[in-house]
């Protein structure tokens, strides 16, 4: 009979073992390394930062070490194992309509966490966050960290409205969690949208200082003062847990500060004609991009410089017609993009386009489809649905994912390289 494995999860910080008593509770109990299944286990161990540091995991467990002296353990850098994506977060709809400004976030698994033997709804559920997951709603995602807004302080009662909120930065895994108050002196503005950078310390290595190792930037829209029509300008308030980091200014303690503009943006000003017209189109090569309805410009967010820049849209290109801005595809970093527009005639059409030192300002039209046409032969289709007024559900590099407005449980994905359509069950 093969000797008893010693698991080193179920030892203290002082190197006394614990010894489990059964619970009355119904509270599930904490996930502890021991849980996790060999596979997952050995993605975790190919990933330490040096031979000698892999060589201590090795001795601190039989289970350990039986894993890293496995012949297929792979030793070296370039036989590194791919990072597992274990599913994605998606914030949806309540099922029974009640309330449309609230939405219920759920994690749906992918194909391969299945087969690292994770239990999605154990390691992945946010039932730890003060007030519930329905307090919250999801608004950004960096690596293994989300961010999320308190609820109750994106929008005013009975208003659209979103103003600057209460965040909480959070690792579903270690079920870590920040909770980052609001800027007091900002809390009235319209907020525009806010973003999670992760940034490399020196010993972000550790799983407790990750959540120290990150940058939050929010966007806000300051209305003129004396100026008619709401015209105003926009600003990144920036939050670091560190008090300091790669970026400039460098504020003394963790705090929210106001991010000052460089002279060339302050030379060129930032002017828009009211937030509302400003409309999140999503990320691509390191930048953020709003449509801005009625000037057909885009406002772009550069988030490492944390500078803003207003870019005129050509003459074939409307505002109202763009639907999402996506990575182009090549993976790198060239700074291509592709520009998703939807017309009012439902014609879709798929531009190319650069940002950095690689734009020339053109846009390079690849690819159009007619929805009307196109969705006829899809299961589900009615008639009119393919002309219905449509929203963008999802979009990646690859494909973005279409509904009729007024009807979101018929929904379509268009691959963006070969322009097929084929119908989607969730997004």
């Amino acid at each position: 009979m093969a000797p008893k494995e010693k698991d080193c999860s179920n030892k203290t910080s002082s190197g006394k073992a614990t010894v489990r008593t059964k619970s009355k509770s119904p509270a599930v109990s904490p996930t502890t390394l021991g849980d996790l299944p060999d596979k997952l286990l050995e993605h975790i161990l190919v990933r330490v930062a040096s031979p000698v540091w892999l060589a201590r995991a090795a001795a601190t467990c039989k289970r350990w070490r039986r894993i890293v002296a496995n012949d297929n353990f792979p030793f070296h850098m370039d036989h590194r194992l791919p990072n597992p994506v274990a599913g994605h977060y998606h914030s949806r709809r309540r099922p029974d309509g009640r309330d449309r400004s609230s939405r219920l976030i759920t994690f749906v698994p992918s194909s391969s966490a299945a087969a690292l033997g994770v239990d999605a709804r154990r390691h992945f559920s946010l039932d730890f966050l003060p007030g519930g997951r329905s307090s919250w709603e999801l608004v950004d995602s960096h690596g293994s960290l989300l961010l999320l807004a308190a609820t109750s302080s994106t929008r005013r009662r009975g208003h659209r409205r979103r103003l600057f909120p209460d965040l909480v930065v959070c690792e579903p895994v270690t079920r870590l969690y920040k909770l980052i108050p609001r800027m007091e002196e900002m809390k009235h503005q319209r907020c525009l949208g806010v973003f999670l950078q992760g940034y490399l310390t020196s010993s972000s290595s550790n799983r407790s200082s990750i959540m120290s190792s990150l940058r939050v930037i929010c966007v806000v829209y300051i209305e003129y003062s004396g100026v008619s029509d709401g015209m105003g300008t926009v600003r990144a308030c920036v939050f670091d847990p560190n008090g300091s980091n790669s970026w400039k200014p460098r504020p003394r303690s963790a705090c929210w500060y106001m991010f000052k503009p460089s002279w060339n943006m302050a030379k060129r000003g930032i002017h828009l004609r009211g937030s509302e017209h400003a409309r999140l189109l999503g990320h691509a090569a390191g930048a953020v991009f709003w449509a801005i309805g009625g000037d057909d410009t885009l406002l772009v967010l550069d988030k490492r410089r944390t500078e803003f820049e207003v870019l005129r849209l050509p003459g074939s290109v409307r505002a109202s017609e763009l639907r999402a801005i996506v990575d182009g595809g090549n993976g790198d970093n060239d700074g291509k993009l592709r520009v998703v527009c939807l017309d009012e005639e439902n014609v879709v059409r798929v531009f190319a386009t650069w940002r950095g030192q690689h734009s020339n300002g053109e846009w390079v039209l690849q690819k159009s489809l007619r929805l009307e046409e196109s969705t006829m032969g899809l299961a589900g289709y009615k008639a009119g649905r393919g002309g219905a007024a449509m929203v963008v559900a999802a979009a990646t590099a690859g494909s973005v994912v279409l509904a009729p407005v007024e009807e979101m449980t018929w929904m379509f994905s268009v691959d963006l390289e070969t322009m097929e359509i084929a119908e989607c069950k969730e997004v």
